[in-house]
């Protein structure tokens, strides 16, 4: 197609727009654009001097040029971007000479994603490790109702590519809570941290269960800023801000995980299961396009790495290792969350007001605490009366999909799990309100309702067979070997091992 062609038609478009009456919806059929022909088997250049400028698809989606959408069969609506994608400016536009192949666009397709671009601008690290948003007293427990939540996906990699995917329908009502799986079989279970009312406590056991399926983010070469925690076996739940900064319009280069890292004795951080490499980041459109805050979550999936002591598997996931938490459903009343389990419920992460790889947990959040964010203790009476029972309970709501809460969190707790003491994944903190001097009002969280929760299910693969490698926990004792009789006493038991190892291990020489 030539440009004059083009211009013919969006001058055409224009025309029928202004005369058409206003709530007539004008669509541009493809044959209307006439579509050019191009070679899919050698693959789209990105550079926009070569195939022009992005176009939107049938789909509502927003491809970086008409061969990408035509190679992946998407008819076109017309040239420019979709109207929720915002406009593009012409120093936007691809000048990447990088050909990309039908190998490459299919990539998710299985999954419903299609190639839409790539981004060469990024973020090396989150600007706000955890967003401050400034509101009134009155203002801070008020989110706004969104419309109906549509599938409207995106999937950035490392390396910059980026995908999406939207549909009409609903996902399916996945069934929910998803089973838990505890990792390696020779640790033990330790449950969650309860802590005084304004205090949060340092985790010294970060090998435990369920504290290891907890991973600090890093970015770039740089160790830390958000939170993730596992929910499969290769996928972990954060907030969609650690991934993309709608302020800039880019996403932002999250590397890897650490499940566990701490801090030892001599200041050096320390990852007990070694690192997994970032494979994928999802999010919503909706937080992408408009920054919707009750669209602020992220599922972060991670390619598998080589471990010696796992039985057979050639490669393992994080959760294989570390094991992941259960999944649920958050429970809702009169269009507001009302799950009763927020009651015993801890947020624990990788705070950057502690020393770097040193995790916390806030512990049960007390009513009445006065402490918010760890940082400004306020007072009751600045609060209008209309908010006065905010107080008296730790978490509340006025929203389907959002919960307000007085945990103590600070930056880096971006992405943190709403956990229930059953190690049940219910929500994810992402936001700390201020109001217009810096006072710390308090914090909010998504929740896992509805299409939330049925995104996430589907992202973290849950629909899949979750079925994780084994941990090689060494030879079984024989059985004449005494210790076994010690088996309600773990500790004696593990000393009679020792002292008899002999006799409890005989390993098998054939």
């Amino acid at each position: 197609m030539t440009w004059y062609s083009f211009l013919s038609i969006s001058i055409a478009i224009i025309a029928v727009s202004l005369l058409a009456p206003s709530s007539l919806t004008v669509v541009v059929s493809a044959q209307e654009v006439q579509q050019p022909t191009y070679d899919c088997r050698t693959g789209c250049s990105l550079d926009a001097n070569i195939n022009g400028p992005p176009v939107c698809g049938i789909d509502q989606l927003t491809y970086l040029n008409e061969c990408l959408a035509v190679c992946q069969n998407v008819a076109i609506v017309h040239y420019g971007p979709c109207n929720q994608d915002g406009s593009i400016s012409e120093s936007e536009l691809s000048t990447d000479s990088e050909v990309v192949t039908m190998e490459l666009m299919t990539r998710f397709i299985s999954r419903g994603y299609r190639f839409v671009s790539k981004n060469t601008r990024f973020l090396s690290q989150p600007e706000n490790i955890e967003e401050s948003v400034v509101v009134s007293a009155a203002e801070s427990a008020s989110v706004g109702a969104v419309e109906d939540i549509e599938p409207y996906f995106v999937l950035f990699t490392p390396d910059g590519y980026e995908y999406a995917y939207r549909a009409t329908d609903s996902l399916p009502s996945y069934p929910g809570p998803t089973p838990l799986y505890m990792g390696m079989q020779q640790l033990r279970e330790r449950n969650l941290a309860i802590i005084g009312a304004d205090t949060r406590t340092a985790i010294t056991n970060t090998r435990a269960y369920p504290y290891r399926t907890i991973g600090e983010a890093d970015f770039g070469t740089l160790e830390g800023g958000c939170t993730l925690t596992m929910i499969s076996r290769n996928a972990a739940i954060t907030a969609g801000h650690c991934v993309y900064n709608f302020q800039n319009k880019v996403p932002i280069q999250m590397k890897r995980i650490a499940p566990g890292r701490y801090r030892d004795s001599s200041g050096n951080t320390v990852e007990p299961f070694g690192t997994w490499e970032v494979e994928t980041m999802q999010t919503f459109g909706q937080f992408k396009a408009q920054g919707n805050m009750t669209f602020d979550l992220a599922v972060v999936t991670f390619a598998p790495e080589t471990r010696d002591n796992m039985q057979n598997c050639p490669y393992v996931y994080p959760g294989d290792v570390v094991g992941f938490l259960s999944l649920d459903r958050a429970q809702t009343s009169g269009g507001r969350v009302s799950d009763s389990r927020l009651a015993s419920s801890t947020i624990t992460g990788y705070p950057a007001d502690f020393p770097n790889g040193v995790m916390a947990t806030s512990g049960t959040c007390s009513k009445g605490r006065s402490y918010f964010r760890g940082r400004v203790r306020l007072a009751l009476t600045v609060i209008p009366i209309s908010s006065f029972f905010a107080f008296s309970q730790a978490w509340h709501s006025d929203h389907e999909h959002f919960a307000y809460h007085y945990c103590d969190t600070f930056g880096g707790n971006s992405g943190s799990a709403v956990i229930t003491s059953g190690n049940v994944v219910i929500g994810e903190h992402a936001y700390g309100f201020y109001d217009k001097n810096n006072v710390a009002l308090n914090n909010g969280a998504v929740m896992l309702t509805g299409q939330l929760y049925d995104s996430v299910y589907d992202w973290a693969g849950l629909g899949i067979s979750q079925e994780a490698c084994g941990f090689i926990a060494g030879p079984e004792p024989s059985a004449d070997c005494a210790c076994t009789k010690f088996e309600d006493r773990w500790f004696i038991q593990t000393v009679c091992f020792i002292l008899n190892r002999d006799t409890c291990f005989r390993r098998n020489n054939k």
